[in-house]
């Protein structure tokens, strides 16, 4: 296609497109066969439509194919020449066909040239026309060049033409200004610089002006006229025997030294001396014709016809191409529509530049780069106008972009306003349109922020941390909004931060046993972010310390402290406020494992114990309160050396199905095994990835003592439940008994005594079957023990065990005192007893051998009388070759 809103244009057709892929593929090429001119108006007509044309009717004209060159290295130039003398009828020549074969022979119709202003062709008249048709040829190597002869020149014939052309610098010395005072005598200038008549010389012929004839001339009817859309200044009279055409001076010629205005077609390089003519100025230097050899002006400054010499046109220098004229700047030459056998080059507006903006939030400026039309117009750019305003006003702003820096900054930005952007490219001649208007907003609301919290038991709060988002918008973050909100709750809790107080502590509000929804946005000048919301509601956790202490009387009976104070604690239904009161608030009796096992969960929490006799003291808190405070191992992972967040205790009595112990409903709980035998069976659940299973072990032990012995405020934990014991039964109560307590602890009543009992979930704690219990080991009344359940063993008295620090007491009885080691508070084993019958001090029963090598299990039986079962029954005084009736074990994990 030709420039936006060309005055002609060339449509290769499909045939066209085909046979040049074959050139360029090189299966075959291309030999241009013949040119005809037809009336029919195919202008605007769509190009696609014009493109499946495989022949022109009707076929007014074949024309002359002169010469087709080639021009880099797919594309080729056509010269087409239509002679008047051949036409039999008088046409409109509006449009053009050019015809090609290829290899085979096959004529067909490769291009349609369509012109918008139809050349008149005259029957009989000694006119041609001329016209130059650029096609694309796939592969120049393989056209097929074919030059007619009549369209040659000798260098003969060349040289011949040359010989009438002088240098400008001589048409002073040729012209004799006399014969303009006769000129004027007979033909006079009016004062309105109109001819009034012809101008003619002394033997009646007209002199000539230049007129473009590609283009319209228009009369201003101010005494100046239009060529090619461009204002010419009126012949004026001098007075002083010349004249005066578009502000050139020039003088009349001498009737025997002229130069032919129609051989002006030499280039100017050729025929020195010639001014340069420019373009873009319409500055016109050309020599009048001999004075027998001059065209028509009609009196009112519009030629009424084409101004010819010798049947040869008269043309202004602005129209001719670079080959026939120099301009000051180089222009490219482009093949299309010919008239009158001569040239037309009309310089024109450029197309339309690209333009690109987006918004540097970096520089809170308007970053654009503009690039250069496809076509300049035969004319260089000379800029680029960038304007841009505020949306919300018509009040547009100028940028002036040089052609070689096309990328730049918009600064002087209202960040909170929207901007429009357009760009037009400018030559000599004018402006391109504009481009499409961009809409652009400033700076935008900023990126969402991140936000994480955690609950501090110490602070009763929670800690948060704000990030900033990757993007403030292009407008710096003025303020972040932290909201917070209980949840089922409809209000949210606002606290404002500045961006350089990102950290901090909510506990305005703050509930314990609540759980609190976060979210947060960022705010700039434009607007707000999006919200950012933690993902699940976040409970508060309890950072209360909660004990009770001993003045060491033998009743047994403690006295509630810290948080305790104060809190009831009852069971198979009644009240208890340590429901929702630190770590017993957060058991969870609902856990099942991927084997279908029942556990119930027991979160991390911390214990401090003194024995400071006759004092002692049992303090709980989730909140580790200081250096003297210690986790129980089965909340830490010995080979990552970490805490856990949890401890899973089987919720019923162990049972061996598969080789494995297991923790069901239902079951009949295992007993005559070995320690070490149902050791093996618990670690047998750690396969196909899994771990963390072992055996129900001394350290889960402690943690569970501490628990009962805070929450119910006694030692005497059968005065709370006694569970199964003094052989009310005639073996073990099978598992899941317990299933209809109601309230987080109670017991079974059954009609001959009590029945199993469960602590928060957790049946036979203590009665129904001793527990053997892990990581304990006895040598001649030392006492070792492990830290890590991975590395239980029996009868192993060296590390990882290590010896406790302090020695055990061949006896039996009532416990009265326990062993303390301030190293491993965690592992206590009773140090005396007495003979009251379990109704002083501990209130269990202790039994310890003198010497040998032992393993230990707690809690009591189902045959135990007279209360010797409950919380604090310890026995070692079997080996671990061992296996009882009335002893079993359970199962615990890890959270690894």
């Amino acid at each position: 296609m030709a420039d936006t809103n060309p005055s002609e244009f060339t449509v290769m057709t499909n045939a066209a497109v085909n046979l040049a892929a074959q050139a360029l593929a090189g299966t075959s090429k291309i030999k241009f066969t013949k040119v005809i001119g037809s009336s029919a108006v195919h202008f605007s007509d769509n190009p696609e439509s014009i493109a499946q044309l495989t022949d022109l009717a009707p076929n007014n004209q074949t024309g002359i194919i002169k010469y087709a060159s080639k021009e880099g290295t797919n594309q080729s130039i056509v010269q087409a020449d239509f002679d008047e003398l051949n036409v039999s009828a008088d046409y409109d020549l509006a449009t053009i066909g050019l015809y090609a074969s290829g290899d085979d022979g096959n004529e067909i119709l490769y291009a349609v040239v369509c012109l918008q202003y139809p050349d008149h062709m005259i029957a009989g008249n000694s006119d041609t026309s001329s016209y130059y048709i650029r096609v694309v040829v796939g592969n120049t190597a393989n056209l097929d060049v074919t030059v007619s002869p009549t369209g040659t020149v000798s260098n003969a014939q060349l040289e011949s033409v040359l010989a009438d052309y002088v240098k400008t610098d001589d048409l002073q010395k040729l012209i004799d200004t006399s014969d303009y005072a006769k000129l004027k005598e007979d033909n006079e200038f009016k004062g309105n610089n109109k001819f009034d008549i012809d101008p003619v010389n002394k033997d009646g012929n007209s002199y000539g002006l230049a007129k473009d004839i590609a283009t319209k001339v228009t009369d201003n009817g101010d005494n100046s006229i239009e060529i090619n859309k461009q204002a010419v200044t009126p012949v004026r009279d001098n007075k002083n025997g010349s004249i005066n055409f578009n502000s050139k001076d020039m003088t009349p010629a001498d009737d025997s030294k002229v130069v032919h205005t129609a051989d002006m077609r030499k280039p100017a390089s050729d025929v020195a001396g010639i001014e340069e003519v420019n373009a873009k100025q319409d500055k016109i230097g050309y020599t009048p014709a001999d004075d027998s050899k001059v065209a028509h002006l009609s009196g009112a400054n519009n030629f009424d016809t084409v101004p010819t010499v010798n049947n040869n046109p008269l043309l202004l220098a602005s129209s001719l191409p670079t080959d026939l004229a120099r301009t000051s700047q180089q222009t490219t030459f482009t093949a299309g529509l010919q008239s009158n056998g001569q040239d037309v080059l009309t310089v024109k507006t450029p197309g339309v530049p690209k333009l690109a903006v987006n918004y540097n939030v970096n520089s809170k400026a308007f970053d654009y780069t503009m690039t250069a039309p496809e076509k300049d117009g035969f004319s260089d750019i000379i800029q680029y106008n960038l304007l841009w305003k505020d949306h919300s006003v018509d009040d547009w702003k100028t940028v002036i972009v040089k052609p070689d820096d096309l990328t730049g900054q918009l600064t002087g930005v209202d960040i909170t306003k929207t901007y429009d952007f357009k760009a037009a490219a400018q030559n000599a001649v004018g402006s391109s349109d504009f481009t499409d208007v961009i809409t652009l907003p400033a700076a935008s609301a900023p990126g969402i922020p991140s936000l994480t919290v955690e609950y501090d038991a110490g602070k009763k709060g929670f800690d948060y941390t704000v990030t900033a988002p990757e993007s403030d918008g292009g407008s710096e973050i003025t303020e972040y909004s932290l909201e917070y909100q209980k949840q089922g709750g409809t209000d949210w809790t606002k606290v404002a931060l500045k961006p350089d107080s990102l950290t901090g502590t909510v506990t305005d509000g703050i509930e314990a046993g609540s759980d609190y929804l976060f979210r947060v946005n960022a705010e700039n000048a434009v607007g707000s972010s999006e919200y950012f919301t933690v993902s699940d509601p976040l409970p508060t956790v309890d950072g209360n310390i909660y004990g009770v202490s001993w003045d060491g009387s033998s009743s047994g009976a403690l006295q509630r402290t810290d948080a305790a104070v104060g809190l009831k604690a009852g069971i198979n239904g009644a009240q208890n406020d340590f429901d929702t009161r630190g770590p017993w608030g957060l058991m969870d009796k609902t856990v099942t494992d991927s084997y279908g096992n029942a556990f119930v969960r027991v979160p991390k929490f911390y214990i401090r114990k003194t024995q400071n006799k006759p004092l002692s003291t049992w303090q709980v808190s989730l909140v580790k309160q200081g250096d003297d405070w210690y986790l129980p191992n089965c909340f830490y992972d010995f080979d990552n050396e970490k805490e856990l967040d949890y401890v899973d205790v089987s919720r019923y009595e162990g049972s061996i199905a598969s080789g494995k112990l297991q923790s069901k409903t239902g079951a009949t709980p295992t007993t005559n095994q070995t320690i070490v035998q149902l050791r093996r069976s618990a670690v047998a659940n750690n396969t196909d990835g899994k771990k963390g299973y072992h055996l129900w072990d001394v350290h889960t032990l402690d943690a569970l003592q501490v628990l009962f012995t805070i929450e119910f405020a006694t030692l005497d934990s059968q005065s709370i439940m006694k569970g199964v014991t003094d052989s009310i039964l005639s073996g073990a109560e099978v598992a899941g008994a317990t299933d209809v307590v109601k309230g987080s602890s109670g017991n079974v009543d059954h009609s001959n005594g009590y029945g199993s009992m469960t602590y928060r979930g957790i049946e036979n704690l203590y009665g129904n079957l001793a527990m053997w219990t892990d990581g304990l080991n006895i040598n001649n009344l030392s006492l070792y023990s492990c830290d890590d359940a991975t590395k239980y063993a029996s009868d192993m008295f060296a590390s990882p065990y290590y010896k406790i620090n302090y020695s055990l007491n061949s006896g039996n009885g009532n416990i009265t005192g326990l062993g303390f080691d301030k190293d491993h508070p965690g592992v206590t084993a009773p140090t005396s007893f007495n003979s009251d019958s379990y109704n002083t001090y501990y209130h269990d029963y202790g039994y310890v051998n003198g010497s040998g090598n032992y393993v230990v299990y707690t809690g009591g039986g189902w045959t135990w009388g007279a209360g010797g079962s409950g919380l604090w029954y310890w026995d070692g005084v079997d080996s671990s070759t061992c296996a009882d009736s009335d002893v079993g074990s359970r199962l615990l994990k890890k959270a690894l």
